[in-house]
């Protein structure tokens, strides 16, 4: 009951302004009363929403195609009958806020509470900019992720202490890690030879302490396996729920380093011959520049 003098038009003026659509049903589950926005939610014609009018009479009304409108519930497959037997149990025996989406496309959070006199307090908030913010965020996060598992190069993710949060799939390939394994509990270090543990302590202390993005280094690290490969890394902090993380993007260049390491070992060879010949030996380009004297030359 309202305190005494008080207004009733105001209250009206005071629902009507409120964003959410609320209403009242008595304890005999009859409409009391509905606010401008509940009865805008609703989408029925104003003759079903008069006092008097039963919560399943609306429920069935809103349900099934009325006026060009009708609510599928979330998750679509019940027959009607029963998923209006399932609204007015959660109507009846309320406990928690629950969602449905009109067949317009709306999306609707429901929120009933009991009075202290048996009816039934209704609030009604449409939640259809939420729904499509949450789905432009779910293509978003898909998008990056399969551009994430796409990548050739591997794309790993550890907190400050070095233990492993995520790793991408080029990156289990590089280091010989199945899909079942946990990043979790896999740490940077655990990789490192023992060539080459000061050299992943530094970066992970440049990286976490510091803070510092470092630039791409080469480094030995032990596979899963036990193969010893040859990695390029580079690492950025960033900062996530109030935790610093480390992005690390790495590629296995075992491959090129073995050729570089031939072609370095080709021209010591070749230089030692050059050195070493007896015969004099000089090079020179198509216009007559000398590219090489070797010490026979020389004498």
């Amino acid at each position: 009951p309202l305190p005494t003098g008080f207004p009733t038009g105001l209250l009206t003026e005071i629902l009507n302004a409120v964003s959410e659509g609320v209403a009242l049903f008595d304890a005999a589950e009859r409409l009391v009363g509905t606010n401008a926005r509940f009865r805008e939610l609703c989408g029925l014609p104003a003759h079903h929403l008069v006092p008097g009018t039963s919560y399943e009479d609306l429920l069935r009304a809103s349900v099934i195609d009325v006026e060009g409108v009708a609510a599928r519930p979330m998750g679509g497959g019940l027959a009607v009958e029963a998923y209006v037997q399932e609204r007015l149990f959660r109507f009846r025996f309320p406990t928690e806020p629950f969602e449905f989406q009109t067949a317009t496309g709306r999306w609707i959070r429901v929120t009933d509470a009991k009075t202290a006199d048996g009816g039934t307090l209704c609030i009604r908030t449409d939640i259809t900019a939420l729904k499509r913010q949450e789905a432009a965020v779910r293509d978003g996060d898909l998008r990056f992720r399969h551009l994430v598992d796409l990548s050739a190069d591997g794309i790993a993710i550890h907190d400050s202490r070095g233990q492993g949060r995520f790793l991408n799939a080029a990156g289990r390939r590089i280091l010989g890690i199945g899909e079942d394994v946990d990043p979790a509990g896999l740490h940077v270090l655990g990789f490192a030879t023992e060539e080459s543990r000061p050299l992943a302590e530094g970066l992970l202390r440049g990286g976490v302490v510091a803070g510092d993005s470092s630039r791409t280094v080469r480094i030995r690290i032990t596979r899963g396996d036990g193969q010893e490969i040859t990695t390029d890394i580079s690492a950025a902090p960033f900062q996530s729920g109030g935790e610093r993380l480390v992005l690390v993007l790495f590629r296995d260049v075992s491959v090129e380093a073995a050729s570089s390491m031939r072609l370095r070992e080709s021209e010591a060879r070749a230089r030692s011959i050059l050195e070493s010949a007896l015969d004099a030996i000089v090079s020179i380009d198509d216009e007559g520049r000398i590219l090489e004297f070797n010490p026979a030359a020389e004498r």
